[in-house]
């Protein structure tokens, strides 16, 4: 499974998330998907849970769409462009992120 995740460990190694890094989760979660649609990356999806913790999973790709079907052999040319897809999607998505902070959206 790939995880897009994000940190909540502002407050030290012990503090635990509280109402406000849930709710930034859950907008980074509502804008990673608005971000995906966009990008026509279909298999970007909520996790089943998104627990709390120092990190928070927002977002993921089940590894048959990136890794391929179990049954199959491992194209490793298709995995390959398939996770630099995904990485630089990530990057775009915590580049415009700070820029939509500050704007107040």
């Amino acid at each position: 499974m790939l995880c897009i995740k994000i940190s909540t460990n502002e407050g030290g190694p012990d503090a635990r998330p509280d109402d406000y890094i849930r709710e930034t989760r859950n907008e980074y979660y509502r804008f990673v998907m608005q971000k995906a649609k966009e990008a026509g990356l279909n298999h970007v999806h909520k996790p089943a849970r998104f627990g709390s913790g120092k990190y928070m999973t927002v977002a993921v790709v089940k590894p048959e769409h990136w890794l391929g079907a179990p049954d199959q052999p491992v194209n490793f040319d298709e995995v390959k462009q398939k996770l630099n897809t995904f990485n630089a999607f990530v990057k775009n998505c915590a580049a415009d992120w700070p820029a939509l902070v500050e704007a107040g959206k």
